[in-house]
Formats: structure tokens, C-alpha cells, sequence
């Protein structure tokens, strides 16, 4: 998974911290959120040579407690928590060596190294600031610290200018002999010890292994014992139970004895489990809860059998509000995490609680104001409690799986892919191929009054293992992307959200009219390896500014092209309206159609854009929510406040635009530098590189500001003819800084 996130939003997201509430709004506990922020400068190289092995450390640290060792006695569950903390100092670090603060940087450091002590990162960067210092002793036990504990790029080490003063020290060759010596890092062990005590597992350092690589922990999950296979599939008498229980009794259903229910708000929204004896389901331990691990949006556990689960939280509090769903999708690491528990058997639902509903601004609603529609979970409409009638419709059809069915799905790890399927194919106003294949049947949000639970049921009961859906797998070929800074602006490249098998997610930010991208479907997968066939639809979006054309005649390529959209109703006559382009595409076996794998286009809503009749553009005008404008996610699109107007030459050569402030105006050459002084004709003759950056404010989101960058261009013209010139580029000298 290709996943990007980019720097000026950490900030932002610890700030968004807030509270993970009920989604009935009311109040509970406070949880952290954790995010890992983008690495820059001059320690990226050494972050990524050590970030595995620091983890490592870390759990080492939890393992090496329980013997009595003289380490940090840190529970397995603090370890995000510290990550995270640690994910924080390191760029201030990197900040403080950047700005010759040695002083600084060695006590950031040393605040590193009480969150952990075994952090190779943390202790090599100690110990170039102390060697820099002066301290060459302390600097050279951290160094050979950071050596045993896994940094070991012995050319980095070698070379690294700030550790030029230890070349002479008589430990020095001996630390570089000692960083050839290939790092082993500690195997950690899968517990097998979980134990399940009247239907409950018991989440606890006992049955929780921190994977550091993968920044989650894995707990196994023992197998039902007979007694819990024996019980009924359902308690009740409705249509729904009285099949399953039907099916039991002639050994056609499988049951639930396989099933976890992990609920993640603290059972503020538990789902009916007693209507299913032979479900588990789980309980987190004290040392769990006081890492807020068991509340809000889950992506830090793994369980070794089939999960379904739900958080009826959301986050509120602050200029960062927002559903569990979308504070994921805004973090490149948490939809990382989703992807994982798509394809590993996990399904969990959560409710788009304010993210979903009619209105603007606030009024009402603020609309559909997802940036992506993706099946890696079910979003269900409206606040607390409106996910419990999917948490049943989902184990009732997982109940209904024949025995053969659920292994196949199990063994291949697709079961959610076949749940989602089924959910979608079996709602009560879908009723053929036709409606499956379109928007109607892939809303981002779906209502629980579409559910149709008995349906969904037969469905599963009716499939057979050598029949089950296919895999619609996707990859990006190439697409358009804009240059930060002259096709829009923002600190750093955003464009891309994120690229998945089954969910790609893109911003719709340069100010060309159209985007293009080209994916293929050619990867696909059928675990009983029929040959599979593609259909592509517009699911969102006006069908006459979204062009499909497929590349191959097997329908195996599309090259996807999008104007840009403003808001509009998601369907016609809808209240709800959205800026929000979907494109689905489906692989069909002979027997199924595959659950949708989605592409999404997010237009942000903050800009008023104008094009001419040749697609041109003409102007944007951004406007801040703060101030009046739309809302749109400020984890998404940052907050501007100014309008551009775009110059073209008589043949239709853009020329740059003027830039409009309240106070103020500014000219920008098409490059997107700023013009310091033009000649008669209005050409530029010096202009100065821009750089764009992120300003906090109190109580609101960051707003983008601009400063002089760190170069001067010069152009010179061949005759008055000529708009284009040539331009020479030079550093800025230090008279000129100002």
C-alpha cells in the first residue's frame, strides 16, 4: 500500500486529539490519538535505517521487565503511546540540529530516551549532539548503545560530520568493527496463551504480542471448545433466527462458534450478542484501558480468527470534529491498518455521526463531507446506537455460511470482501446486476432501513465454496499530478491520499479542469481461478464530466478522466449533496460480482473555481470556514485566504496570475514564482521562489501563508514579442534575504 502523509497535518491531528465521545453526544473518557508524523532533513536516513529495530526495542523492554532486568518496566500496551510521543520529538530534534541548537537537540534527546531507552534513533542522535558538544565520552557510549541496539549502517556512522570529533577516540574503530557485525533483532513470541472464560477473551499482555513492523499488536484467539459449538445459533423467533437455527439442525450453517465481536466504545453500543450463544467476545484489561486501547477507532488489534466489531464514538470538542471513519482516512497509517483487517477477516462498523447529513455548514448538516468511499468498513447512518443493526445483520450472515463456505473465505482471507458483497447486493432496493453495478448500491453511508438481513442470509446459505466472489485488485499505471506551488498550493505534495488494492484515494487540488488517472484490474484475484470479466461505473459524480476508457477489450485497464467537480446532489432529487467523484469497478466470475474496489476524487469545497469554455482556468477564489467560506476537512485542504486571477497570453499561453489579498496584491509567473519587479510590458524581470507553510491559530486550523524562498530568477526576452524568455536561477545572496 502506498500511503503519504504529510507533514504539516501531524501537528494538526495531535491538536485534533481531543475526545473520543459517544456519538450520542455525550460524554466519556479522553483517549490520545496517536499519529506518525512525516521525518525530514538530515535524520530521515538514520529514522529509517533504526525504526524497526527501535520498536523492537521497546517490546524487548516489556519482555526483559518481566525477568527482573534493569530496563524500563513499560507494559506491552504503552508501546503505541510512546511511538507516538517519540514520533513528536524527533522532527524537533531534527529542528534543533537544523538550526545549530546543540544544546536543545541533546536535551530532546535525552526527553527520547526516558520515553525509551533502547531507541537506536534516540541514542545516535544523542550522541552527535554530545559529540559536537564536547562530550566525547558520553558520546561515545551512546553511540556504541545505538550500535547494540540495532543501528548499524556503518557508512552513515563513518561519514556522519557530526561525529568528526571522535575519529580519534581509541573506541572509534572498534564501534565501526562492532556496527559490521549484522543486527539480529530479539524474536518476539506469539503468545498462546488466551484463554476464553464463559464466552469471554480477555485482552491482556498475557494474550497481546506488540508487531513492531507492522505497529499493531496480534492476539490468538483459542479455538471453541464443543459446549460453545453445540448452542444454538439464535435465541429468538423471528424469520432471521428460526432459518439459522433450521440450518444448524440440518449441519448447513456454519454457526458463530468461530466469530469474535470486538466492541470498541467501552460497550457503550454492544451489539445483541446474547441473541448469538455460540459468539465471543472480547474484554480488554485494565493495563488496555489505561492506554485508551479499547475505545474508539480500532486499528491496533489483530485477532487470529473472524472479527466483527464496532465503535460508536467519534471525535468532537474541536475544529477537528470528525467520525472514526473519516479521522482514518485521514491518516495514512490508520487506513494502512484498515486494509490489513479488510484482508485478514475483519469487518467493523462504525456511524459517520455529523459527517453525513443533509445541510451546509452546519446548517442541517454539513453534507457528505468523506474524502473517500471505500469498503474497508461499514459507516452507518446517524449517531450512537444506529450501528447495531448491521453488527446483527453481519453475524447472522456469517452464521448462515455453510460449514465448506466460511473455510474457503477464512483460508483465502476474504470474508469481509464477501460480507461487504453481500450486504450491498441484498439491499431492499437493489434487485438485479443492473442496480448492484450502480451508485445506488455504494453510497459512502448506508441506512440501516435498506437492510434486508433475511436476504442477506439466503444469500450466504445458497453460496457455494467453488463459487465465491472474486477480488476486483487494483493498480495505479500513472496519472496527472499537479506541482505543489504552481498548480496548487499547499506545504508539501498532497494529491495523493492513498493507493490500495481496493480503495484509492486522490484530492482533486491542481487547477487543471481535468484529472486523469489509469488503473488496472489485470491483478485481479479468483480464489477458484475462473476467468474474470470487468465492469466500470461512475457510482458518484456527474456521469458527463467523468470519462471511462477502457485500455484493453478485456476491460482489464481504464484510463479515468475527471473534471473537476463542485457540490452537488449525490443522487437526483437527494438533499444530500457532496463534491466527491466515485468510481467503481467490479471483477465478475461467471457466478458473482466481486464487492466494489473504489477510486475517489475529493474536490474541497473552501475554493470557488472558474473555467473558461476551453477548460481554462480563469480564477480560484479560497475562502477559509473560519471566515465565512464552506467547510471542508482542514486535515484534507488547508485554509487559504485569497483569490487568484490567471493570465494568458493572445495564443493561450498561461502567463501567471495575480494573486488578491484584502490588503494587498501580488504577481506570480506561471512557474509560481513571485514577481519583484516587471518591465514595461508587464513581463517578469526578477521573481523569487515560494515557499508555503502552515500557521497555527488559536482555537482553528492552520492557515496557509507564504514566505520568499531561497532563490532569485532573472529573465531576460529576445524581443517584445517574446512572454516566455528565458530565466537563470541563483541562491539567494544574504543581502538579499530580506
Amino acid at each position: 500500500m502506498t500511503l503519504r502523509v504529510p507533514v504539516e497535518i501531524a501537528a494538526a491531528i495531535v491538536v485534533a486529539a481531543g475526545r473520543f465521545v459517544r456519538a450520542d453526544k455525550q460524554s466519556t473518557t479522553e483517549v490520545s490519538v496517536m499519529v506518525q508524523m512525516t521525518k525530514f532533513s538530515k535524520l530521515l536516513a538514520v529514522f529509517m535505517a533504526v525504526f524497526v529495530t527501535g520498536l523492537t526495542a521497546v517490546a524487548v523492554c516489556r519482555m526483559e521487565s518481566r525477568h527482573g532486568a534493569d530496563s524500563a518496566r513499560v507494559s506491552v500496551f504503552e508501546i503505541p503511546r510512546i511511538q507516538g510521543e517519540l514520533s513528536v520529538l524527533r522532527p524537533q530534534v531534527t529542528a534543533a540540529f537544523a538550526s545549530g541548537n546543540l544544546k536543545l537537540a541533546e536535551q530532546l534527546g535525552l526527553q527520547c530516551l526516558k520515553l525509551n531507552p533502547h531507541d537506536p534513533a534516540s541514542l545516535f542522535n544523542l550522541a552527535c549532539a554530545e559529540a559536537q558538544l564536547g562530550k566525547a565520552a558520553l558520546a561515545i557510549d551512546h553511540l556504541q548503545q545505538s550500535i547494540e541496539n540495532g543501528f548499524t549502517d556503518v557508512r552513515h556512522i563513518a561519514n556522519d560530520d557530526d561525529l568528526q570529533s571522535l575519529h580519534q577516540h581509541p573506541k572509534w574503530k572498534s564501534l565501526l568493527e562492532l556496527a559490521a557485525v549484522p543486527y539480529s533483532p530479539p524474536q518476539l513470541p506469539i503468545h498462546p496463551s488466551s484463554q476464553i472464560q464463559d464466552g469471554v477473551l480477555t485482552v491482556d499482555e498475557g494474550s497481546s504480542t506488540w508487531l513492531p513492523n507492522a505497529e499493531r499488536f496480534h492476539v490468538e484467539v483459542p479455538q471453541s471448545k464443543e459446549k460453545t459449538i453445540s448452542q444454538p445459533i439464535a435465541i429468538g423467533n423471528d424469520s432471521v433466527d428460526l432459518l439459522l437455527n433450521e440450518w444448524q439442525k440440518e449441519g448447513t450453517a456454519v454457526g458463530l462458534a468461530t466469530v469474535l465481536y470486538d466492541n470498541h466504545d467501552r460497550h457503550h453500543s454492544d451489539m445483541n450478542w446474547k441473541r448469538f450463544p455460540q459468539l465471543r467476545r472480547t474484554e480488554y484489561s485494565a493495563a488496555a484501558k489505561a492506554e485508551g486501547l479499547d475505545n474508539g477507532l480500532q486499528h491496533r488489534f489483530e485477532f487470529s480468527c473472524t472479527t466483527l466489531g464496532n465503535s460508536s464514538t467519534a471525535m468532537v470538542g474541536n475544529a477537528y470534529w470528525r467520525s472514526q471513519p473519516r479521522l482514518a482516512l485521514s491518516d495514512g497509517k490508520a487506513t494502512a491498518q484498515l486494509l490489513h483487517q479488510y484482508f485478514n477477516n475483519h469487518i467493523y462498523v462504525y456511524p459517520e455521526h455529523k459527517d453525513y447529513d443533509a445541510g451546509l455548514n452546519g446548517k442541517g448538516g454539513f453534507g457528505d463531507v468523506y474524502p473517500v468511499n471505500t469498503p474497508l468498513v461499514v459507516i452507518s447512518q446517524g449517531s450512537s446506537y444506529s450501528d447495531k443493526p448491521f453488527l446483527d445483520a453481519l453475524a447472522a450472515t456469517l452464521a448462515a455460511f455453510r460449514p465448506e463456505v466460511l473455510r474457503q473465505l477464512e483460508s483465502n482471507r476474504i470474508v469481509s470482501p464477501c460480507l461487504q458483497m453481500i450486504m450491498r447486493r441484498s439491499l431492499k432496493h437493489i434487485n438485479s446486476d443492473e442496480d448492484y453495478l450502480s451508485g445506488a448500491a455504494h453510497p459512502v453511508v448506508f441506512s440501516d432501513n435498506g437492510l434486508d438481513v433475511e436476504r442477506m442470509v439466503r444469500m450466504a446459505h445458497d453460496m457455494k465454496a467453488q463459487d465465491v466472489p472474486p477480488i476486483a485488485v487494483m493498480a495505479v499505471v500513472k496519472e496527472s499530478e499537479g506541482v505543489v506551488g504552481k498548480d496548487y498550493f499547499e506545504g508539501v505534495a498532497r494529491e495523493v491520499l492513498y493507493s490500495s488494492a481496493v480503495s484509492i484515494a486522490r484530492v482533486f487540488r491542481s487547477t487543471d479542469q481535468v484529472k486523469s488517472i489509469t488503473v488496472s484490474v489485470a491483478g485481479s484475484v479468483d480464489v477458484n481461478r475462473r476467468k474474470l470479466t470487468w465492469h466500470w461505473a461512475v457510482l458518484q459524480g456527474d456521469p458527463g464530466k467523468v470519462d471511462i476508457h477502457l485500455d484493453d477489450p478485456q476491460g482489464s485497464v481504464a484510463t479515468i478522466s475527471v473534471k473537476h467537480h463542485e457540490r452537488r446532489p449525490v443522487r437526483r432529487g437527494s438533499k444530500m449533496e457532496s463534491s466527491r467523484v466515485d468510481i467503481g469497478v467490479f471483477a465478475n466470475n461467471g457466478e458473482y460480482f466481486s464487492a466494489p474496489s473504489i477510486i475517489s476524487f475529493f474536490c474541497p469545497e473552501n475554493e470557488k473555481r472558474v473555467y473558461d469554455d476551453q477548460g481554462r482556468i480563469q480564477s480560484v477564489q479560497y475562502t477559509d470556514f473560519a471566515n465565512g467560506g464552506n467547510y471542508s476537512d482542514p486535515l484534507i485542504s488547508t485554509s487559504k485566504t485569497w483569490r487568484d486571477e490567471y493570465r494568458y497570453s493572445s495564443v493561450g499561453t498561461k502567463l501567471g496570475w495575480t494573486r488578491h489579498y484584502a490588503d494587498k496584491q501580488q504577481s506570480f509567473t506561471a512557474d509560481g514564482f513571485l514577481v519583484t519587479k516587471a518591465d514595461d510590458l508587464g513581463r517578469p524581470v526578477e521573481a523569487r521562489t515560494v515557499q508555503y507553510l502552515s500557521v497555527p491559530r488559536a482555537n482553528q486550523p492552520p492557515l496557509l501563508t507564504e514566505s520568499p524562498g531561497g532563490e532569485l530568477i532573472k529573465y531576460t526576452y529576445t524581443s517584445n514579442d517574446d512572454f516566455s524568455g528565458s530565466a537563470v536561477r541563483s541562491p539567494v545572496q544574504a543581502a538579499d534575504s530580506n
